[in-house]
Formats: structure tokens, C-alpha cells, sequence
């Protein structure tokens, strides 16, 4: 397990450290004849992350999928961004974070914060209760809140020399409206995605940015995940999801991978 809590770049290191044993152990390495294409997909900063694994390891990296990807100016957006970017640079932010929560869950134990919650987001109540215990984690908080720190710090400018280079890899899927995308870093990503033989679609559906807090099916993401991953070819794709789960939460859950398994005639599993 890597140290806690870790930057941005040591985050996008321990990814390539997981592609890097995913590809040198089982299934992978028992697979005669061509290996399977490995799609990387990745969320918010989790999509800055699958971009930055495939610029370090694109003889591993057929294709990334960025779901509402955070790639720039990441401290410019809605007034909520930019003032999480000043909050998170104060000296000592995360630990002061992680001793708020510890308090704050003596006065509101998870079973009565799980009730307000399920009032929003129409979660199940076991799903609820699991995601709250670890999101509410004092470990957890003072870890994304170091991370968000160096997010705010660290993405700035768009890596244009990557994404022009690799765009042809690379399928981008953006919010109309995106609080921590600013309609400009938006614009830009998608038109030289777009130039440079990429794909970047421009969500219609009105899913906001938060859309796994139970506000999108879960069929509607699978499925248009599985009609892009699928190749014209019928060759077979392999899809590891990086999201922007700090490590100290259960990094180990990568080991699990590939997510998705796609074969010949269609059979997945």
C-alpha cells in the first residue's frame, strides 16, 4: 500500500504502477496470441490521471475514456472551485479537515447522516451507509483534502503537447454546464481533441458533473461505454477504471482489473 496522504503526481505514479502490474500478471500474461486493447477510463481529475498514465506508458494505453474531465484551469471555475482552491492551500487544511470530521461524526453518527442524504441522492440505504463510513473517514478527508491541494496547484494550463499527440487514443465526454470546468478550458480541450482526429462529445443529456452520486442510470454509463470500447474489428478491449479516489481508501481495489472484459460475440465478463 503507498504512503498516505499522496500529491497529484504521486497519485498518477501509483496508477502507472497498477497498469504496469496488470500487464505483467494474470490474465494478461496467460492470454495467447494478441493481448487484450487496454482502455483506461478515468472521471473529474481521475480523467487528468488516465491522460497523464498514457502520455508515461503509451505502448501500454490503446484508448482513454475522460468522463467530465478535469484537464485545466481546474481553480477557475464556479465560485465553490475557486474558493476549495484557496481553503486547500491553507498550512495545515487537511489535517484541520480530518479533525472536523472526527468530531462531526460524534454528533452525527453515519445511520442519521445516511437519512438527510437519502433526502438528495436517491441512493440504497446499504450503498449509502458503506459510502458515507469511508467518504466521512477522517483518513480519507485529510487524504483528498491534501490531494485537492495539489489538483488546484498542479492543474493549470492545458498539457496541449500530450493531448495533441495522443488525441487520436483519446474519447472525451463533457457537461454542458461544469462547475469545475470552465466553459473556456472546455472549449479549448474539446476543439484540439477534435482537430487532432480525437473524439469529444458534449453531454445532452443534462447529467451534471457529480453524476455517480446516483443522479445517471448506471445502464446508460455501461452502455455507451460498451458501444465505444467495442472495436469495429470485434478485437477484444480491456477497460481500467481510474477514478480520483484517494489511494489511503482502498487503492487496492485496482488489483481487481480489468473492470471489464470484453470477448467475441459479445460475451462479457
Amino acid at each position: 500500500m503507498p504512503k498516505s496522504p499522496l500529491s497529484l503526481q504521486e497519485q498518477i505514479l501509483n496508477k502507472v504502477g497498477i497498469l504496469d502490474s496488470i500487464t505483467t500478471s494474470a490474465p494478461f500474461t496467460s492470454l495467447s496470441g494478441d493481448k487484450p486493447k487496454l482502455v483506461v477510463m478515468g472521471h473529474s481529475v481521475g480523467a487528468y490521471m488516465a491522460l497523464q498514465t498514457l502520455r508515461l506508458r503509451p505502448q501500454k494505453v490503446d484508448k482513454v475514456f475522460l468522463l467530465f474531465p478535469t484537464l485545466s484551469h481546474i481553480s477557475k471555475g464556479s465560485t465553490f472551485s475557486r474558493a476549495s482552491a484557496v481553503i486547500t492551500s491553507l498550512p495545515g487544511a487537511a489535517r484541520l479537515a480530518a479533525l472536523i470530521v472526527f468530531l462531526m461524526r460524534f454528533i452525527f453518527p453515519i445511520p442519521l447522516l445516511a437519512i438527510f442524504v437519502r433526502l438528495v441522492y436517491a441512493l440504497p440505504g446499504t450503498s449509502l451507509s458503506t459510502t458515507l463510513a469511508k467518504f466521512l473517514n477522517p483518513k480519507s478527508v485529510e487524504s483528498f483534502t491534501y490531494l485537492a491541494k495539489h489538483e488546484f496547484r498542479d492543474i493549470g494550463a492545458l498539457d496541449v503537447d500530450t493531448l495533441t499527440k495522443y488525441a487520436k487514443r483519446v474519447t472525451a465526454y463533457y457537461a454542458v454546464e461544469d462547475g469545475w470546468v470552465p466553459n473556456f478550458a472546455r472549449e479549448e480541450a474539446m476543439r484540439i481533441i477534435t482537430e487532432s482526429g480525437g473524439d469529444a462529445h458534449l453531454c445532452n443529456e443534462g447529467f451534471p458533473h457529480s453524476f455517480s452520486l446516483g443522479t445517471i442510470p448506471p445502464f446508460l454509463l455501461s452502455t455507451w461505454l460498451m458501444a465505444s470500447a467495442w472495436t469495429a474489428d470485434g478485437e477484444k478491449d480491456c477497460v481500467v477504471d481510474f477514478d480520483s479516489v484517494p489511494s489511503c481508501c482502498n487503492v487496492s481495489r485496482y488489483s481487481k482489473v480489468p473492470l471489464l472484459r470484453y470477448h467475441e460475440g459479445g460475451r462479457m465478463d
